[in-house]
């Protein structure tokens, strides 16, 4: 009897709770409907880091935002370092992944979806008409919480060596697909400056990296491979050509086919104006369906501008009108699809008069690209923010680096807020 009156007491209590939970959730709603209470999308910043006499240079998410690659060098650039760190849900603290990946010359960097790989380009130096330079992957080890290399690297070899490599654009690209057992390499400075771009696999259980298919060549000098983007598959991928055609550029998809070669997927989808550098930086959803193109900043035109295009009975179409931003697209701009296409980043870095600025779009059938507002870098050297940013897979979160004296990078997020008009 005791039992069965304690159970309907805790039931009846039990009872008063829920109601009450239920009338106060129902005062707060009908609160807001009278005195115009509601919720709007925001960034908010979860995460900030600094680092003392180093600068932020590139900044890499995985898939889910939960892992973060951050490339610093010393003030002289005479040393350079790859950090990885975790976020932590219950907190959102930056828990260091293994120690830092120390290397004293390299250009560019690529966190695998699963966050679990790390490739990195060599920077070119200048030295004799044959060089070679070795991309290197590693893979994060939680037996010996350190990150190792996988196999012995993959060779490149470039040939008359000339032009001078501080220009964004001649500088080597990696991307990797999304369990990082695959890698596409561009060269935009190869043979003259006709670029090429070659695909790697790493079999399972094996340390080997093999070339998968043929290598892409470009012509004429159109320095294919200034941008690149692999889908999470790794059976497509994407190249940019800003300097085909007096610098109109263009850009051209290639997907895996059966006879384990690269064929094109639809046709070349070419800038429409001379100096437009179409292609400049391109970036392909994870899912392979929607392909992002930036055209560069033209001192006599525009400021550039971003097109989007979605795959349509194996051609690709423009989705919506062109995207344009407060602020000039350059060379160190960065773009980024979300895993599905429905959301786009453009990072503007900041100019002398002007600081670097995040934009997010999101497309409406109705209204075609709307943006979820945009993101000032912080501090007051946000102008000095030079390149370094990165969009999670599903969009809702971004990282920002400063390349200023005591570099640094924040992390946000799209939240709801409450606010009252």
């Amino acid at each position: 009897v005791t039992a069965t009156l304690c159970k309907k007491f805790f039931l009846f209590n039990l009872t008063i709770i829920l109601v009450f939970i239920f009338l106060s959730s129902c005062a707060v709603l009908l609160y807001g409907k009278l005195n115009g209470f509601h919720y709007e999308m925001e960034w908010v910043e979860i995460v900030r880091h600094s680092y003392t006499d180093e600068y932020v240079r590139y900044v890499s998410f995985s898939d889910d935002g939960r892992r973060i690659a951050v490339v610093t060098s010393s003030l002289n650039q005479s040393r350079r370092a790859v950090h990885v760190y975790e976020i932590k849900t219950d907190s959102e603290r930056l828990i260091p992944l293994g120690s830092p990946v120390h290397h004293n010359s390299f250009c560019d960097i690529s966190l695998s979806g699963d966050g679990n790989r790390l490739a990195i380009a060599p920077r070119v130096s200048l030295a004799g008409k044959k060089i070679v330079r070795v991309f290197e992957v590693l893979e994060y080890s939680h037996n010996n919480s350190a990150w190792e290399f996988v196999g012995d690297g993959i060779n490149a070899v470039i040939e008359n060596e000339r032009e001078e490599v501080n220009d964004e654009k001649y500088k080597y690209k990696v991307s990797l697909s999304y369990n990082g057992h695959r890698i596409v390499i561009v060269e935009p400075r190869s043979h003259q400056g006709d670029g090429l771009a070659r695909v790697f696999e790493n079999p399972p259980n094996t340390s080997e990296w093999i070339q998968l298919g043929q290598t892409l060549h470009g012509a004429n000098r159109e320095r294919l491979g200034t941008s690149v983007s692999i889908s999470d598959g790794g059976g497509l991928f994407v190249v940019g050509s800003p300097d085909f055609d007096g610098f109109s550029g263009k850009v051209q998809t290639n997907q895996l086919g059966l006879s384990i070669s690269w064929v094109k997927k639809g046709r070349f989808i070419n800038g429409t104006k001379i100096n437009d550098a179409f292609g400049f930086m391109t970036d392909i959803s994870g899912d392979g369906s929607t392909l992002a193109v930036a055209s560069r900043w033209d001192r006599f035109e525009s400021d550039g501008h971003v097109s989007v295009y979605k795959v349509d009975k194996g051609t690709w179409r423009q989705v919506g009108d062109k995207i344009d931003v407060m602020g000039r697209l350059t060379m160190r701009t960065r773009i980024s699809c979300s895993s599905k296409g429905s959301r786009i980043l453009i990072g503007v870095p900041g100019l002398p008069y002007n600081s670097a600025k995040v934009h997010v779009f999101e497309y409406d059938e109705q209204n075609g690209w709307k943006q979820l507002g945009y993101i000032n870098a912080h501090g007051d050297n946000s102008k000095l923010c030079q390149g370094a940013f990165s969009f999670s897979g599903e969009g809702n979160r971004v990282a920002m680096g400063c390349t200023i004296s005591a570099g640094s990078f924040q992390i946000l997020e799209l939240k709801k807020v409450p606010e009252m008009q």
